[in-house]
């Protein structure tokens, strides 16, 4: 059993090799695209980018800009590594964006390198607008792909846990959060559809093969997601398999062990990809200043600065809860989820079943899992609060889910016992 568990361990660090390998090929072959042809792209869905409202606009505009701004007499390896930009990008992108649009030249204005983030979803739009002959068509395949794959996800999702828990799990992401208004970038629909293909396979794999999936996971989702919120496309891919874990009656023991088993394989993966993001723009860019740079970031993001001011060790989470109780249902789904604990639980008591206190804990720890991300980057979450929030509503969803998975006979069953008359 030993030697079978240190086997399939031994193929993580070949699995991270290949991805990280297909990853640079990706954002090479984006680098070869034509600037000229991107730009004209780009100008042709100006309406779209900068007059239908949008909530990721600021994430939209700077993916559209990526890898167009390298200059061409770098080696392809260099533009593909440092990600450079065809502007100075300060606070407002989609200002910046439309300069570049409205230039003349591609090298009116100054470029600026993103060598830190791997911009995957950028350089996928990058390629497919080629083969599809332009964004236009981009955007429709991707959405399209993103809505049948949904589809599919909810299938599987509802054929392991039940329809009611599968609602219960997915249905706050579009009731507490901007969900759907962030699919209209083609960007967020790769992370969203790359956490759903993934939470499929998680479904998929057998058992000794989930903790793998979870690493293989974590390595991808940086290529994806530009450090928005992590920690939602984790809820998507790992969510079924909390849930499931739960409805089959397993022991709190064992369903703690497959969460903190689940998170930290995923963490691993997560880290790993951004180290080597950073190897390989040091490999072929900048050098060692990646790594300073990349650094000087993370130092930031957790202590850094917002407003002149260094955000206290819980403004993150004040921030964060406040930005979610703004949203329309977000109070509704917190009282649902206090409600239903509560007559579950006297249900429970009515009917002399056992209270387990560690599951209790389980599903608070479930629920409030973002906080901990909130903590530890504290100086993103205050300054990017207005996306960072979305997490907890699927993290509440997970929770009710698991609830209801737990107590699925439990309504089915008469609360009260009348004896029958002689």
């Amino acid at each position: 059993m030993v030697r079978n568990d240190f086997r399939r361990l031994t193929g993580l660090p070949m699995l991270a090799v290949c991805s990280v390998v297909l990853m640079i090929i990706t954002v090479m072959l984006a680098a070869l695209v034509s600037n000229k042809f991107t730009k004209e792209q780009v100008a042709y869905q100006r309406n779209f980018l900068l007059v239908e409202p949008g909530i990721d606009d600021w994430t939209n505009c700077i993916s559209l800009m990526a890898f167009a701004g390298s200059p061409l007499d770098k080696s392809l390896a260099y533009r593909a590594s440092m990600v450079s930009f065809p502007v100075s990008i300060e606070d407002a992108p989609c200002d910046e964006l439309e300069k570049w649009i409205d230039s003349d030249s591609m090298m009116d204005l100054q470029s600026e390198t993103y060598s830190r983030y791997w911009f995957g979803s950028s350089a996928i739009v990058r390629i497919l607008s080629l083969i599809t002959a332009g964004l236009d068509a981009t955007r429709t395949l991707i959405f399209t792909s993103w809505s049948i794959v949904f589809a599919i996800y909810f299938g599987f999702v509802a054929r392991r846990v039940g329809l009611i828990a599968t609602a219960l799990f997915i249905g706050p992401l579009f009731l507490t959060t901007d969900f759907s208004s962030a699919l209209k970038a083609p960007h967020i629909s790769l992370s969203f559809l790359f956490a759903l293909l993934f939470g499929i396979g998680s479904l998929m794999v057998r058992s000794r093969f989930k903790l793998q999936t979870a690493f293989l996971f974590g390595i991808w989702l940086p290529f994806f997601d530009p450090l928005t919120h992590p920690l939602l496309y984790f809820f998507v891919m790992a969510g079924p398999t909390i849930i499931e874990s739960v409805g089959s009656s397993k022991s709190t023991n064992l369903q703690v062990k497959r969460f903190v088993e689940f998170g930290l394989f995923w963490m691993a993966g997560y880290v790993a990809s951004w180290l080597a993001k950073w190897t390989f723009a040091a490999a072929f860019g900048s050098g060692f200043s990646v790594f300073r740079d990349a650094f000087s970031q993370v130092l930031f993001r957790s202590m850094g600065k917002v407003d002149d001011n260094a955000p206290a060790t819980l403004e993150g989470v004040s921030a964060n809860f406040s930005e979610y109780l703004s949203m329309p249902f977000a109070s509704s789904l917190i009282g649902v989820i206090v409600v239903y604990a509560i007559l579950s639980t006297v249900i429970r008591l009515a009917q002399q079943k056992p209270i387990n206190l560690r599951e209790i804990l389980f599903f608070f720890a479930v629920a409030l899992s973002p906080v901990a991300l909130y903590v530890l980057l504290k100086s993103h979450s205050v300054e990017h609060s207005w996306m960072t929030y979305r997490t907890m509503s699927l993290s509440f969803g997970v929770t009710l889910a698991c609830m209801f998975a737990r107590d699925r006979n439990l309504f089915a069953e008469p609360a009260l016992r009348v004896p029958s008359p002689l």
